[in-house]
């Protein structure tokens, strides 16, 4: 028998390849190699900017994040060949503080989309807002696509909001904040791994995290609390942003929740659904979800 190939996987070319994206990521001129810099509301830890005349944008954190740099760091060099994950593109430290230069996104948040073009906050009656409700689930089947690639990598996303999904100016979807992404779910020990996660936004916070420290802090955390958040992405993105999904009581004999689903389709009521069940078992995977009827192009 023939001797098995070698695999192309060495750990030298590995650590060749990563020294060199880190060459390819240095900014060694800081700061100083950036113009127009402006602070972005609302969060204050993003900053826009211009480097050789093209627009990036400048995520800040301070030294006593470093713990969530990391974290972040970590995944976007693991994510940088993901369609649908901001691309990282220099690293840099200037004074007290990490700077990761992304790609910028220049079609705004997917939360202030859907206020604008689906909830009447500048939109043009029903007829553009049912438009506009067609251009979100497709928005959705990409945001889904982009999730089950970072589930395939072994990760948690763990900060999913609508508001940390951003848009090219095209509208496609852009996987944005990963400060709390644990890159494997025992990487920080089942204590800090649980949390880390609990100070996630609190409208996209599974059951399993509201419960940690009662029942569910003695397991390890799982990638269906990112299948809940999502869920509640795409709640608010169709019942409107002040949805309060917790105020939803579940149902006791199907454990999914009650939502006022007279206002969405009947697939997407099933989906919405199943991704905000009680029971992190019941939920569909994100690559599930990215091929679930409601989202079908035929029914776009």
């Amino acid at each position: 028998t023939s001797a098995a190939r070698p695999s192309r996987a060495t750990p030298g070319r590995r650590e060749a390849a990563e020294e060199e994206d880190d060459a390819a990521l240095s900014r060694p001129e800081g700061l100083s190699g950036y113009t127009d810099v402006r602070e972005l509301p609302p969060r204050g830890d993003v900053q826009s900017a211009r480097r050789h005349g093209d627009l990036v944008a400048l995520k800040v954190h301070s030294g006593k994040n470093s713990a969530a740099c990391r974290r972040e760091l970590r995944a976007l060099k693991a994510f940088r060949r993901g369609e649908g994950v901001v691309r990282l593109q220099g690293v840099f430290q200037d004074r007290d503080a990490m700077y990761l230069e992304l790609s910028w996104c220049g079609g705004g948040s997917l939360e202030a989309w859907c206020k604008r073009e689906i909830h009447g906050e500048g939109s043009q009656g029903r007829d553009s807002a049912m438009e506009a409700t067609v251009r979100a689930l497709g928005i959705f089947r990409q945001v889904w696509s982009a999730l089950a690639f970072v589930h395939r990598q072994g990760a948690i996303h763990g900060n999913l909001a609508l508001s940390h999904v951003l848009l090219t100016s095209d509208l496609r979807p852009t996987l944005t904040h990963f400060e709390r992404c644990l890159m494997d779910a025992g990487d920080e020990g089942r204590e800090d791994g649980w949390t880390v996660l609990t100070r996630s936004p609190s409208d996209y916070v599974a059951p399993e995290l509201a419960d940690w420290g009662r029942s569910a802090g003695q397991v390890a955390p799982t990638q269906a609390i990112d299948l809940y958040a999502a869920g509640a992405m795409m709640a608010k993105a169709f019942l409107g942003p002040d949805l309060d999904i917790s105020a939803c009581p579940y149902d006791v004999q199907r454990g999914i929740r009650k939502l006022p689903e007279d206002k969405l389709d009947v697939d997407l009521a099933d989906l919405v659904q199943l991704l905000l069940a009680q029971s992190p078992a019941v939920r569909p995977t994100a690559a599930a979800a990215a091929a679930h009827r409601a989202l079908e192009p035929a029914n776009l």
